[in-house]
């Protein structure tokens, strides 16, 4: 559960209570008190290291927050003689192996990863992994029971020309209409394997 915070805000209090004496001298209802305002704490984004060419970059939340989702920034894309995109993202995912983290990597070229870290006291989520797609197929992950699709993510091996290139593209990245809790990922021609991130 998320930290929250109460503010009471003295002008609003001194509204309510205005209202309250003007009821008392004309015997008219009072409105209903204004609610309190709850705020909560906006969203921590950790900063990966720069990737090798081709490598792997991972963001990590810190201590007393959780991963909520993440993302990529290329510093470095591959592309032809002629200036055409020769590069891919193969990774834009939460971790499977290392916990309450956001990794992410292109074929040829370097990246930072982001991780948005939320502070909350509930359980740390779950990612799960779907299968490895035959090429040009789907990869479907799914939440299990007790827990709720949160975001998601993949890992690719796209197909690449005689020259090293990319010419590929992931043409499918949607929550499942038929499977509750599911995300479904698919690339032209390449493999892919779906994550999903659950929260209980």
């Amino acid at each position: 559960m998320s930290r929250k915070y109460l503010y009471v805000i003295p002008a609003a209090t001194a509204i309510v209570t205005a209202a309250v004496g003007t009821a008392l001298l004309t015997g008219s209802a009072a409105p209903a008190p204004a609610k309190a305002q709850v705020a909560q704490q906006p969203p921590v984004v950790v900063e990966g290291p720069v990737s090798a060419p081709g490598g792997d970059t991972y963001a990590t939340c810190p201590a007393g927050t959780q991963l909520a989702g993440g993302g990529y920034n290329s510093v470095t894309f591959a592309r032809t003689g002629i200036g055409d995109a020769a590069d891919a993202l193969t990774a834009n995912t939460p971790s499977t192996i290392i916990p309450n983290t956001w990794g992410a990597k292109l074929l040829k070229g370097t990246l930072r990863a982001y991780a948005m870290c939320v502070t909350t006291s509930s359980t740390p989520p779950v990612v799960v992994a779907g299968p490895v797609s035959a090429p040009g197929g789907t990869s479907r992950a799914t939440c299990p029971a007790g827990t709720v699709l949160a975001g998601a993510g993949y890992t690719a091996t796209p197909v690449i020309n005689g020259y090293g290139a990319n010419v590929d593209s992931e043409i499918l990245s949607a929550p499942s209409t038929t499977v509750p809790n599911s995300w479904t990922f698919r690339w032209l021609r390449g493999t892919v394997q779906s994550r999903v991130l659950c929260t209980p």
